[in-house]
Parts: structure tokens; C-alpha cells; sequence
């Protein structure tokens, strides 16, 4: 997600007054640097673990979901075609990011059949980052970033 102009220039100048509040002879004034990269190449930096070259599609029964900060994670379990059945960890956008972009905490619940096309982490487990998730009714919603 890329901050808008408002919140960089907010954030610059939270960082513009906390280097007037040194002495000019601070070294810290000479020290910290403020870089911003809105390009099509920035990524959410919690997302960085997971292999965007490697989409997955998991379906399955919802059996957890902490729908807190920093970020939500919603588990299933699904069953391969051997009928084996995995956990799986998907990762999601901050609480009220997805509230905002219109999937509430109240749209899921655990038991629900879902369906989530994700990016697998990079080690190989079965977590992932989560981009769209298809509820039990059939609705869509964005989980989180599309990748690169």
C-alpha cells in the first residue's frame, strides 16, 4: 500500500521537527536520512517473504483467524487431491485497511468454506501472503497487495 502525499508530508515533517529539536551542532542532523520509493517497484514492506512469482490458489475451511494488528492472518485447512489435509497461514492487510477497503471482520467466520489466491513465503512453508479472498457467499474481496 503506498502512502498518499498527505501522509508523506506529514511524516517529513514529524522528522523535519524532530531534527530542529537537536542542537546545530548535533551530529544527529547530519545523520538521518528520509527516502521515499512510491514507484511501481514498492512493496509493503510485510509482504517482502513471500514469492510474488509464484501465485497459489488454497481453499478450504476456516479454522483461525486473528483479526488484529499488525496485520490479519486467517488459517484453513485444505485437503489435496490425496484427501491429506494442511494448515495453512495466509496473511492479510492491517484490520482497518481491510475494513476500509470493504471485507469487515464480520464477512468471515470460523467454519466457513473459502477460497484465497496468495503468494507462497519464500522458505517453502505453508504460509502466505493473501491478495484476494472469496468468501463462503461468493463475494470477492482484496486481502492484500498484488505484488510487483
Amino acid at each position: 500500500m503506498k502512502p498518499s502525499a498527505q501522509t508523506t508530508l506529514v511524516a517529513a515533517s514529524a522528522v523535519a521537527a524532530l531534527l530542529l529539536s537537536f542542537p546545530a551542532t548535533s551530529p544527529a542532523q547530519n545523520q538521518i536520512n528520509v527516502t521515499s520509493n512510491n514507484g511501481p517497484d514498492d512493496v509493503f514492506h510485510a509482504f517482502e517473504k513471500y514469492n510474488d512469482k509464484a501465485p497459489i490458489t488454497v481453499a478450504g475451511v476456516v479454522t483461525r483467524l486473528n483479526w488484529t494488528n499488525p496485520h490479519v492472518y486467517i488459517y484453513i485447512d485444505a485437503k489435496d487431491a490425496s484427501g491429506t489435509v494442511t494448515n495453512w497461514s495466509v496473511e492479510g492487510y492491517p484490520p482497518n485497511t481491510l475494513k476500509r477497503g470493504g471485507f469487515p471482520s464480520e464477512a468471515i467466520k470460523t467454519g466457513d468454506m473459502v477460497t484465497i489466491s496468495a503468494f507462497q513465503a519464500k522458505d517453502g512453508s505453508n504460509t502466505s501472503g493473501g491478495y484476494e479472498i472469496t468468501l463462503a457467499d461468493g463475494s470477492k474481496k482484496i486481502m492484500g497487495p498484488l505484488g510487483k
